[in-house]
């Protein structure tokens, strides 16, 4: 879950001042260690960001929520466009 978290966190253009913070405060490491960090860790560091701060913009907080866990199999999906099975 933590994996479609992270995705749509980065398509999402509302995020990316929180992306550069979060990989700014990471600048001292190597680019694979930041991006390995992105997809292991900004999912909980955005949900925290969200809480910590006191953000009440419904789509941000919604976001920091992440996917429900109600839907457990889907036969296919849609992303941009392309049906996936």
């Amino acid at each position: 879950m933590k994996i479609a978290h992270t995705y749509i966190l980065m398509n999402c253009p509302e995020i990316l001042p929180f992306y550069n913070e979060f990989r700014a405060s990471l600048s001292a490491f190597p680019d694979d260690a930041i991006d390995a960090m992105v997809d292991s860790d900004f999912a909980l560091w955005y949900q925290q960001q969200i809480r910590y701060r006191g953000i009440n913009d419904p789509l941000l907080v919604s976001l920091s929520w992440g996917p429900s866990s109600y839907a457990k199999v889907w036969h296919s999906y849609v992303i941009n466009g392309y049906t996936y099975h």
